[in-house]
């Protein structure tokens, strides 16, 4: 076995650590987990056979856990600190190897809110940072392809060739990232669990532009919903039924989507009464009444799986 685990990995050891066993052990075929030994359908490894890896994060687990995870643990931890990039945008999560110094704001996003706002807050934050900086400059900057009649927004299209747009951004056109919100709840449970790094009126300010002028030609003001992708699933892919168009894809209202939008105006509500901003704050806590009233419920258990892990990690 060449890939002895996913950068993900710190989120789930910390989860199964504190749900299941102190001691991590597990056998019920074909999954059989040993104090120094792995085994499952795709083959086997003992400890011995994983590299020796000293991350910076010294973040252990308790004593008892058993040297397999214990070796696990150091090589995640340093598999997120490889993907460490710094360039003229700064210092922040790239998605791999393989992506290069591509900024993917809902990867970002998504494994701060899973467990890296607990491991690196001052990495988190600079990232989240660069993702605010990258949008800042794409705007509406779109490739010709990218551009979607049906929603009014002040659209540019700059090259016929798509892939020109990440060449000049090192990101995708806001058409292929409608579920940029996610941003915004990153934020706000990196500034809730570490404190110390909480910028609250640059968290602010970048919201609420964001949501002003990024996010507002997707709105219907008919059903209080936001137009967008499923969160974290690519345009044309599985995520959608069959033949649908790359139009068809972010012209749906998307209940995860939509979920994250509700999360993110509670959390600029928040935001606004850090800031002594209270009326603005009582704006946010109640618009749009209608999409908070349909996605209150709903939110619940879409986002199950990561409040899961957030307990468990938090015990």
């Amino acid at each position: 076995m060449k890939k002895y685990i996913l950068p993900v990995l710190p989120t789930v050891f910390l989860f199964v650590y504190s749900a299941y066993s102190q001691k991590l052990v597990y056998e019920k075929l074909p999954l059989v987990l040993n104090a120094n030994s792995l085994e499952d359908g795709l083959g086997q490894f003992v400890t011995a056979d994983l590299p020796n890896v000293s991350p910076k994060n010294n973040m252990a687990l308790k004593p008892e856990a058993t040297p397999l995870t214990k070796k696990m643990w150091a090589i995640a931890l340093n598999d997120v600190e490889l993907n460490l990039i710094t360039n003229d945008y700064g210092t922040y999560f790239a998605a791999g190897r393989r992506y290069t110094d591509r900024v993917y704001t809902r990867d970002i996003s998504y494994a701060g809110i899973l467990g890296l706002n607990a491991l690196y807050p001052k990495e988190m934050m600079t990232s989240l940072r660069v993702t605010r900086n990258v949008i800042s400059k794409m705007g509406y900057k779109v490739s010709t392809e990218e551009v979607i009649k049906e929603i009014d927004a002040p659209w540019e299209a700059i090259t016929d060739d798509r892939k020109q747009i990440m060449t000049l951004f090192k990101s995708n056109s806001i058409t292929r990232r409608t579920d940029d919100v996610v941003w915004v709840w990153a934020v706000d449970d990196l500034f809730k669990s570490h404190p110390e790094v909480a910028d609250w009126n640059w968290f602010y300010a970048n919201g609420k532009s964001n949501f002003d002028t990024l996010y507002a030609p997707w709105f219907d003001t008919i059903d209080g919903l936001y137009k967008g992708q499923n969160t974290f699933q690519d345009l044309e892919s599985e995520g959608y039924p069959e033949g649908y168009s790359q139009a068809d894809c972010v012209l749906i209202k998307s209940t995860s989507t939509n979920c994250l939008y509700y999360k993110g105006m509670l959390s600029l509500a928040n935001a606004a009464q850090k800031c002594n901003l209270p009326e603005e704050a009582e704006v946010w806590t109640k618009k749009p009444s209608c999409s908070k009233r349909l996605f209150s419920k709903n939110y619940d258990y879409l986002m199950v799986p990561l409040l899961i892990i957030k307990t468990e990690r938090e015990k």
